[in-house]
């Protein structure tokens, strides 16, 4: 077909093309929209930017506080709003409320956490970490950054795949550039390693030992044993007989969530119990951080060895008989003399819990400035009792080292003090059986136990305040400053 040779004036009336469609489109769109769309329309789970820019929040210091140094007031607080205890609290991310974020938490659980100083965006990163968001709200927030160069996808965030090597390391472990990263999720040196705030007076380990393990099951309170026997399956031989317990070769991650919480409940968490009870036997080697490995090589361990579960020579040896560089490397791994040799408790323990649940030692040494050392526990005789009768740092007592004045059978710490009438006042020293207390003028009783925790505490001053009672009669106040692990303490008798 020829088109003439040049067009008419009024257009064709025919209802057919003049010609076949050409197998190219033309350049130009048809003026005229298709009835139907050509494709599909394109989406996307999430809006191509976030609504509100990130950026760290401050961090609310008071969570780093130890429980013993809280507020009264505030404890009431965490404990019956947030269910903390001086456990879970000392013991940073042990708290179940910790994996929840904002807005999970309850009224009244957002109500206690604004009264600590934290709002939304504190909360799931200084508490949260946004461990509980999803991949896809991490990617919403430009949160997901951090946490693939931190070896994070999305399937090891949401458990189809291992966690990264980075999620096992200890912080000194993370290079530069990782911690820079880390602390963009709210992360440092504490909280990244678990931070425990219990007192460690023992600084061989590197967790605080919990100490209500090495009472013996008949010195345990009902409670107690009724929670060691349920769910982890404890009876008095595997309590008392160390490292027979067969809960004792699980580690934390595999125990079910009646196991942790009855564990809890015993004062353990996931680092003391897979250090203290487990040794980290449940672990790949791979898992292990750089000291525990480094420890295990002293021991005689290899990789080889123990993913094969062959015992070195050195574990045929007792405790004594471990050279000094191996007894402190087994301590890194939470191992000391009695649960190495797997000593039973009725025969090593010299521990016991105190109404208020306070676990304390039968005997301990007070080296006392300028005097003789005494040691607080038991009297043949039954309790003995020192005071400070509110008067004089005078006066004589006929056991242990006297603070000030003369003593029978003791020595003095400093001389006497003025005012007030004779009496003195005395830290008595022991024997064997019963027990021992240090008191006030009125028989009370400190609130300050004082072998709580330590093996050996020295004074390191006394101070005298005068007060006057109830019935207006000058009494002495003596404030006890003791140094402990290179901690000070003081009390007010």
């Amino acid at each position: 077909i020829q088109p003439t040779s040049s067009p008419t004036d009024t257009p064709s009336t025919s209802q057919q093309p003049t010609s076949s469609p050409t197998d190219t489109p033309s350049t130009s769109p048809s003026t005229l929209p298709t009835l139907v769309p050509s494709a599909s329309p394109t989406t996307s789970a999430m809006p191509s930017m976030a609504p509100i820019p990130y950026s760290r929040s401050t961090r609310v210091d008071l969570r780093y506080e130890p429980w013993s140094r809280l507020p009264a007031e505030t404890r009431t607080l965490v404990s019956t709003r947030l269910n903390y205890d001086e456990n879970s609290w000392n013991a940073y991310s042990t708290n179940p409320v910790e994996e929840r974020d904002w807005s999970n938490l309850e009224p009244l659980e957002k109500d206690a956490a604004r009264r600590l100083g934290y709002d939304q965006y504190s909360w799931d990163c200084w508490q949260n970490h946004f461990r509980s968001y999803t991949w896809d709200d991490l990617e919403f927030y430009g949160l997901d950054f951090p946490y693939i160069a931190l070896g994070w996808t999305s399937l090891s965030w949401e458990g189809t795949e291992a966690p990264p090597p980075s999620a096992t390391m200890s912080w000194k472990e993370l290079t530069a550039a990782e911690r820079q990263l880390a602390s963009e999720l709210c992360h440092f040196r504490d909280n990244w390693d678990g931070l425990d705030m219990t007192p460690n007076y023992n600084g061989d380990f590197l967790y605080p030992k919990v100490k209500r393990r090495y009472v013996e099951w008949d010195e345990q309170p009902t409670d107690a044993r009724r929670i060691a026997a349920d769910s982890l399956s404890y009876d008095r031989e595997t309590w008392n007989f160390l490292g027979t317990a067969p809960i004792e070769g699980k580690r934390w991650l595999e125990l079910t969530e009646h196991q942790k919480s009855d564990a809890m409940s015993l004062g353990f968490y996931q680092r003391t119990w897979d250090c203290f009870l487990n040794h980290y036997r449940s672990y790949a080697w791979v898992e292990l951080d750089r000291d525990s490995r480094d420890a295990l090589q002293v021991l005689g361990w290899s990789e080889n060895t123990w993913e094969r579960n062959v015992e070195p020579p050195s574990y045929d040896n007792d405790w004594s008989r471990l050279s000094e560089n191996e007894q402190t490397t087994a301590a890194i791994l939470c191992f000391f003399e009695d649960n190495w040799d797997g000593n039973s408790l009725e025969v090593v323990s010299d521990l016991v819990i105190t109404e208020d649940g306070t676990v304390v030692e039968e005997g301990f040494i007070i080296h006392v400035d300028g005097g003789v050392d005494g040691v607080v526990g038991s009297n043949s005789g039954g309790t003995n009792t020192g005071s400070i009768d509110g008067s004089d740092l005078g006066g004589s007592n006929s056991g242990g080292s006297n603070l000030g004045g003369s003593n029978t059978g003791g020595s003095s710490a400093s001389g006497s003090s003025s005012g007030g009438s004779s009496g003195g006042s005395s830290t008595v020293g022991s024997n064997e059986g019963g027990s021992n207390t240090i008191s006030t003028a009125n028989g009370q009783t400190p609130n300050v136990i004082l072998n709580q925790d330590a093996d050996i505490m020295s004074v390191k001053s006394i101070d005298q305040a005068n007060s006057a009672d109830t019935a207006g009669v000058n009494r002495m106040s003596c404030i006890f400053t003791f140094v402990l692990s290179g901690s000070i303490i003081q009390f007010l008798l």
